[in-house]
């Protein structure tokens, strides 16, 4: 069994998600599975996954939509690994990602999950390059501080 399992959560953006399970399916992090977990998609969500031959990869269909934060819960509640990755159906990963947050996980087991640079795509072509969630590049959260950070910057979706 894998100690990291990334789950893309996806909803009717069919269109991104070959994109994005591609990034993950070719990081240089190889220890891992990926599930998508999609919340009852009417697009051709399920054919996407399907055409991906690889092991690692499996597809998960809610029987009818249970909205954005229960199909993240059910995501957290279907992991048997010792680490997960949340993950959406318009974001690609870095080769490099999974392997730096499993690296840091792995030597620092005071922290209870990590967050990376973002770099933002948008439709009309533009980027804005790694842009951090907090103002400090490394910092190690306990208890609910991270929640009451996160929460006090206003800024993510």
């Amino acid at each position: 069994m894998s100690s990291l399992e990334v789950f893309i959560l996806t909803y009717n953006r069919s269109t991104y998600l070959r994109e994005s399970i591609d990034s993950v399916l070719s990081s240089s992090f190889k220890d891992f599975t990926l599930t998508v977990v999609d919340n009852c998609s009417t697009d051709d969500t399920k054919q996407v996954v399907e055409s991906f031959d690889d092991p690692r990869l499996k597809y998960v269909k809610h029987p009818e939509n249970i909205g954005g934060i229960n199909n993240i819960n059910s995501a957290i509640k279907m992991s048997t690994c010792d680490y997960i990755v949340l993950f959406h159906d318009d974001d690609k990963m870095t080769p490099s990602m999974l392997e730096q947050e499993y690296s840091f996980l792995e030597s620092h087991p005071e922290a209870g999950c990590v967050s990376c640079l973002t770099t933002d795509f948008h439709d009309d072509g533009s980027v804005d390059e790694g842009k951090f969630a907090f103002e400090e590049e490394y910092r190690v959260y306990t208890g609910r501080e991270l929640f009451d950070a996160y929460f006090a910057v206003g800024t993510h979706t």
